[in-house]
């Protein structure tokens, strides 16, 4: 789990890194650079796509943790097998 984690921070950081840093002044909101990302802010998407976005993640998250826990049990299972086995 501790890895998992571990990894998580390292990608977030890696991404937060990775983008270019932009002077922000006054006009930064009306700034027409991306007309893809425009038309989904004028017509009220853009909030569809961060919501659907969130759901992958959060599932990808949740699906990473309930493999973490399978993994872990069968691993409890294995040494108590080996414990209990006579050499």
């Amino acid at each position: 789990m501790k890895k998992i984690i571990t990894i998580l921070f390292i990608c977030i950081q890696h991404q937060i890194y990775a983008q270019e840093t932009q002077q922000i002044t006054p006009h930064t909101s009306e700034n027409t650079s991306i007309p893809m990302a425009d038309a989904f802010r004028k017509e009220g998407k853009i909030y569809i796509v961060i919501t659907i976005i969130l759901i992958i993640l959060i599932g990808i998250f949740l699906y990473i943790l309930t493999i973490d826990k399978k993994i872990k049990y069968i691993e409890q299972k294995l040494t108590e097998i080996k414990i209990n086995t006579p050499s």
